[in-house]
């Protein structure tokens, strides 16, 4: 006969322990600053020529930026 061992079951975390809230302002600056960060990802990524790709360096060029000029 096999007898088969079961893994220990850890607890899930909850999900407040993965998302804390943020506070109403914060969640608008956020959402805010994101579109921001957006909208010049898209500029930097058209007066490139709009290169094939996922334009992830457009967007933390376009992060960068705004995080220094905002100095978060």
């Amino acid at each position: 006969m096999l007898t088969v061992k079961k893994p220990p079951v850890r607890p899930q975390p909850s999900k407040s322990q993965l998302n804390p809230p943020i506070p109403a302002q914060r969640a608008d600056d956020r959402g805010a600053q994101e579109d921001e960060i957006r909208s010049l990802a898209y500029r930097k990524w058209q007066e490139s020529g709009c290169p094939v790709g996922d334009g992830v360096e457009f967007w933390l060029a376009a992060e960068t930026e705004i995080l220094r000029r905002t100095g978060r």
